[in-house]
């Protein structure tokens, strides 16, 4: 405490490190409350994209590649692989992304975006055994 005193710059940096942290905590129980695992993962995905510094253009699609295995993955978003796989599926069923493995194709990043950013609930899309095909997400566990 009193090197806190003594040098009061280490002070504030210490309370704006803490203050950045809480903020993002608050966003994290946002997402895991409101939010469900296609919103969450189209989300990870427009994020992934944007740290690739992929600068987008009219028609252009963009290619990312996953950072993390599915269980991961999963576990980041707060759900499990099956229902990772499920939400990749919803997308790439919609016409939202295609799925080669670990490489993930952005085809509407407009509706990806409307998709991460929706309050509702999304409309679903006919249900599928997504977990079961393996050209969808590769499964690490």
């Amino acid at each position: 405490m009193r090197l806190l005193h003594q040098y009061p710059d280490i002070a504030v940096k210490v309370l704006v490190t803490l203050s950045r942290h809480s903020r993002h905590l608050v966003k994290v129980v946002e997402d895991l409350s409101f939010k469900d695992v296609p919103q969450r993962l189209a989300a990870y995905l427009l994020n992934l994209n944007d740290r690739n510094k992929i600068v987008p253009h009219a028609h252009q699609t963009k290619v990312v590649t996953l950072d993390l295995s599915k269980s991961q993955l999963a576990a980041a978003l707060g759900t499990i692989p099956a229902t990772l796989s499920r939400a990749f599926y919803r997308l790439s069923a919609d016409g939202i992304i295609t799925v080669q493995g670990m490489q993930i194709e952005i085809l509407d990043c407009d509706r990806l975006e409307d998709l991460s950013q929706s309050t509702d609930t999304p409309e679903v899309s006919p249900k599928s055994d997504a977990a079961t095909d393996p050209k969808l997400i590769r499964s690490d566990e």
